[in-house]
């Protein structure tokens, strides 16, 4: 198989009127099956990420200002979804995973969960809780 082979598509055939069909009765069957979530679920889960991401950057800018960085220089964070939320195909039980990635001086093991002998003091795990 040579590398030109496989950036070609399998086919560029549009889909047949059984394709059509099937995908129809599959997407009323999952409607029966209350797979999908809710405009108003929707909208809940993205007012919920902003909240999340409002108390990251509270937080990032607060352990900063306790190790000298100062507002000045902008600390903050991102915060990224992934997995089925991400890709558009979650049901509305789901979970929504994330991603923090924060900056250099702020480290997982001291900042973001603490320690125990601290039990979590100033950590963005006492936050969240």
């Amino acid at each position: 198989v040579t590398m030109a082979a496989l950036d070609k598509p399998l086919s560029e055939a549009g889909p047949t009127p059984m394709d059509m069909k099937l995908s129809a009765d599959l997407e009323a069957r999952l409607h029966l099956e209350n797979v999908f979530e809710s405009p108003e679920e929707c909208t809940r889960r993205e007012e919920v990420l902003g909240e999340i991401n409002e108390v990251l950057q509270l937080w990032c800018r607060a352990r900063s200002a306790t190790k000298g960085i100062e507002e000045d220089l902008d600390p903050r964070c991102n915060l990224y979804t992934f997995g089925s939320y991400r890709l558009g195909v979650h049901g509305p039980a789901a979970d929504i995973d994330t991603l923090c990635i924060g900056p250099r001086h702020l480290t997982r093991a001291e900042d973001f969960f603490g320690s125990e002998w601290t039990e979590y003091e100033g950590s963005f795990y006492l936050e969240m809780k």
